[in-house]
């Protein structure tokens, strides 16, 4: 049904499948880019027959207009044997552009229409054909594609390239939705990632309610590649765990030692895994190791959970939160996440806080120092509660030392004189060294 033999109607079909040349140079394109040994022998009577899951391939049939999302089957209203596929992936298109559901046996179905390229390109390459009905009319303005069409549908086409190597697989495994790099001076490489089965979904899915049980990180050697021993790489463990029903979101931190890596622009490739063993889209992030870098990051040695996923996906924006919360065993331990968040370092995302900066990163050798401290009597180390950010540290010739007299909230700590100097010694010492840093 769909089309006319009819040669003045709407839906003439042609003489025959692909008698026009247009269709030919379509048909034939496809046929050179997507793989020939997944295709079926004999595609009507294996009609009813699924693709494998790791069928690859996306194929894009554009229209105007509707905001809508058509897949096989067209030339009947009924699903195929790849619906399950097809769903997860529709329920990824519509999160990112929020078009309807117009598939088959779906409320929205406009029509039965044969002869579709999407139909062909499932039916006959085993391509996952999808129609994106675009806009709100036939004819738009050029703002209003470029406003709207364009923001609406960028991203889902993106995502349609990250899982063109598995469309029916793919898209029922968790997505990487958050992670921070971060290089310290010693060449070490801290990934911090979160990765979510659940997030970037449209609307309840069967496919999108299991527990990330697994995170991979993989440097410079992308996870479908192979390497010089014909083997595929293994990546490293960011988190791995037992489901437990309640780990849809979780988050992970690990730091990595890349003292090896040549100098230079490097990848980090992400992947999720979940607990019906679905793996996610490979997401990519980039760095870049260098002298510079290592420099510029040993100057400044900062408290970064308020940029760390288990921020903007756990709530948890302040070493002070994180230090005292349950489950956490303080600076120089780890928070084991009863949310299904991965066990977080506290040093690696708090090391200000925790005193693990280095000396040097407070104390300026040459006489011309611009560090911020706490003087003789004031509130050092600590967090303070009022103004969301901790406490200087003392004056090198100082202590930090308990108080009781402060009310102040977090300020439990003042400065106090070390090694039994007097205040006005101190005081001098103090004086004569701004005095020597300004000549």
């Amino acid at each position: 049904g769909g089309s006319s033999t009819n040669r003045c109607a709407q839906t003439y079909r042609g003489e025959s499948p692909a008698s026009e040349p247009e269709t030919q140079a379509i048909v034939n394109y496809c046929k050179q880019i997507f793989p020939e040994g997944q295709r079926k022998q004999d595609p009507i009577a294996e009609k009813e027959k699924a693709y494998a899951e790791d069928t690859m391939g996306v194929f894009f049939d554009m229209h105007a207009y509707g905001e809508i999302l058509i897949w096989p089957w067209s030339h009947e209203n009924d699903r195929t044997a790849n619906d399950e596929g097809f769903k997860a992936l529709a329920n990824k298109y519509k999160y990112f552009n929020g078009y309807a559901y117009a598939g088959p046996q779906e409320e929205s179905f406009l029509y039965e229409a044969s002869g579709t390229t999407a139909d062909w390109a499932y039916g006959v390459l085993g391509a996952a054909g999808m129609s994106f009905e675009l806009g709100t009319s036939f004819y738009q303005q050029c703002d209003y594609f470029e406003d709207s069409i364009l923001e609406k549908n960028k991203n889902a086409l993106t995502y349609a390239a990250k899982i063109s190597r598995a469309p029916y697989s793919l898209p029922k495994g968790p997505d990487i939705i958050d992670a921070t790099l971060t290089i310290a001076k010693d060449y070490s490489l801290t990934i911090s990632v979160s990765a979510s089965d659940s997030s970037n979904t449209a609307n309840t899915h069967s496919m999108a309610e299991q527990d990330v049980t697994e995170i991979r990180a993989f440097i410079d050697d992308h996870p479908y590649d192979l390497l010089e021993d014909g083997q595929s790489p293994t990546g490293i463990v960011l988190m791995e765990k037992a489901s437990d029903g309640d780990s849809a979101t979780v988050t992970a931190t690990k730091t990595i030692d890349i003292l090896n890596l040549p100098e230079g622009k490097h990848v980090v490739y992400l992947v999720a895994k979940d607990s019906l063993n679905y793996s996610g889209p490979v997401t990519a992030y980039a760095f870049e190791k260098s002298a510079e870098v290592a420099s510029d990051n040993s100057s400044k040695c900062e408290d970064s959970i308020a940029s760390n996923p288990a921020c903007s996906v756990g709530g948890i924006c302040d070493c002070e939160t994180l230090v005292n919360l349950p489950g956490s065993t303080g600076c120089g331990g780890v928070y084991a996440s009863p949310m299904g968040m991965g066990e977080i370092i506290i040093d690696d995302l708090c090391p200000l806080y925790c005193g693990d900066c280095p000396e040097s990163n407070n104390i300026n050798n040459d006489g011309n120092d611009d560090t911020v401290y706490s003087e003789l009597g004031e509130t050092c180390e600590g967090f303070d509660e009022v103004n969301g950010k901790p406490f200087p540290s003392c004056r090198p010739e100082m202590k930090c030392e308990p108080t009781t007299e402060s009310s102040i909230p977090g300020a439990d700590k003042t400065c106090v004189m070390d090694d039994g100097e007097t205040q006005q010694e101190s005081s001098e010492e103090v004086g004569n060294s701004n005095t020597d840093g300004g000549e």
